[in-house]
């Protein structure tokens, strides 16, 4: 099981966690392993001599979550999927907003890389002549890259994935920028579109975007073995 945790607007109210004294746990005894990892509300980057307690605001739609005073949880009983379930946190006593994590049960996170070249267009490699080689790095790497200087447009495979079995978490990062015009940016599976995302103009220096499908999107995938990822300049 893993968990994500973001900001969110507040939903509703359900029953509040605190049985340490005062205002509840220290920032600096809040647990940093446990079986679900740290606590979630380490990322709400808390104050060592702060003390913390929170409240269940929103239950998940699979599953029970039982929180606890020390800010750890159990999420137990939930489906295969991904599901959320929100907190309100208090910091001294004073509520701090709601966040929002995401539990993922039975799905093993897989990564779909460039592998091979459809179409290249004007498009150039820095470095050799294969474009996929220049994005398939597993970390960020602005020395090798792709760049055309007139509109085109580029295409390369993806390697191979499983199907999920499920419509949520599917994310695709890519780095863009250009000195002017814009930059559209396309999934596809054959000749069919899944999402797009146009960047016009594009930003001046390499940015990176985390792009998430929405469940339709995710579910109008037919083929996860035939997915690719396309590049159009526009003037």
């Amino acid at each position: 099981m893993s968990h994500v945790v973001s900001s969110s607007a507040p939903i509703a109210s359900a029953h509040t966690v605190k049985l340490y004294p005062g205002f509840g746990i220290l920032g600096s005894d809040i647990p940093t392993t446990g079986d679900n990892g740290g606590s979630p509300v380490l990322n709400d980057s808390p104050q060592a001599g702060s003390e913390y307690h929170w409240r269940l605001e929103t239950a998940p739609a699979s599953g029970t979550v039982t929180i606890y005073p020390d800010l750890t949880f159990d999420h137990a009983g939930a489906a295969d999927g991904a599901w959320t379930w929100q907190y309100r946190l208090f910091e001294d006593g004073v509520s701090q907003g709601v966040a929002t994590v995401t539990d993922t049960f039975g799905v093993t996170a897989q990564y779909a890389r460039p592998t091979s070249d459809v179409s290249t267009g004007t498009w150039t490699a820095s470095t050799g002549s294969d474009l996929f080689d220049m994005l398939d790095e597993t970390g960020a790497d602005d020395g090798d890259y792709i760049t055309t200087t007139s509109a085109s447009t580029c295409e390369v495979a993806l390697g191979s994935l499983s199907d999920p079995a499920s419509s949520s978490s599917h994310i695709v990062r890519y780095r863009i920028s250009a000195t002017g015009g814009g930059i559209i940016v396309r999934l596809r599976e054959g000749s069919t579109t899944i999402a797009s995302w146009t960047h016009n103009p594009a930003p001046g220096s390499l940015t990176t975007y985390a792009q998430t499908l929405s469940g339709g999107e995710a579910d109008s995938i037919i083929n996860y073995a035939a997915l690719k990822l396309q590049f159009e300049a526009i003037a």
